[in-house]
């Protein structure tokens, strides 16, 4: 049987380097707990509403990967 599991947390408000390590973090946790698919919110890695992207200066922009914050998600990705 496939184990899965929603991640209902917040990401670092405009942060989106913490918020990835935070995703990492979650990732690791599901890990342990067995859990085959973890998904996240939406919109959780910009770390922000998506309404504000064009307020920012450093916005990791989607047309923009590999980004920092994808980055750091790289080694826990697992292709199914």
């Amino acid at each position: 049987m496939t184990k899965v599991a929603a991640a209902h947390v917040s990401p670092v408000f405009m942060d989106a380097i913490s918020t990835a390590d935070k995703a990492v973090a979650w990732i690791e946790r599901a890990q342990v707990e067995e859990v085959d698919l973890l998904v996240f919110p939406e919109t959780f890695i910009p770390g922000f509403p998506v309404r504000h992207a064009s307020k920012l200066r450093n916005f990791d922009a989607p047309d923009a990967a590999p980004s920092c914050s994808t980055r750091r998600l790289q080694p826990t990705i697992v292709i199914l």
